[in-house]
């Protein structure tokens, strides 16, 4: 089991075995395992993507193989994402004035 954001019609989940998935439309499936994202900020970019809201976090993730992604989401409780993520993995820690992001640090 893992812990559950609902934004608009997708629900964002941080599984039990750190993935950040996707479940609804537009997105539907594995987004990326927490030891890929690079890095989480606010956004409110209304160009960039689908996104319930343009109150948004931006997510840049890079796979093993190095390919890089980003996504851009709409969360409820960005602060309760934020801590999921963390606590998933302890390479990812808050920065900011706000410390309203994620960077990792490895």
């Amino acid at each position: 089991a893992g812990v559950a954001w609902r934004a608009s019609s997708v629900t964002y989940q941080v599984t039990s075995d750190g993935y950040l998935d996707a479940t609804g439309w537009p997105y539907n499936g594995r987004i990326a395992h927490v030891g890929e994202i690079q890095r989480v900020e606010p956004s409110n970019d209304p160009s960039a993507s689908h996104a319930a809201s343009l109150d948004r976090l931006r997510i840049d993730f890079e796979r093993q193989d190095g390919w890089q992604g980003r996504i851009f989401i709409a969360v409820h409780d960005e602060d309760g994402f934020l801590t999921a993520l963390s606590a998933k993995d302890p390479a990812l820690i808050r920065a900011g004035g706000g410390e309203d992001r994620l960077v990792r640090r490895d």
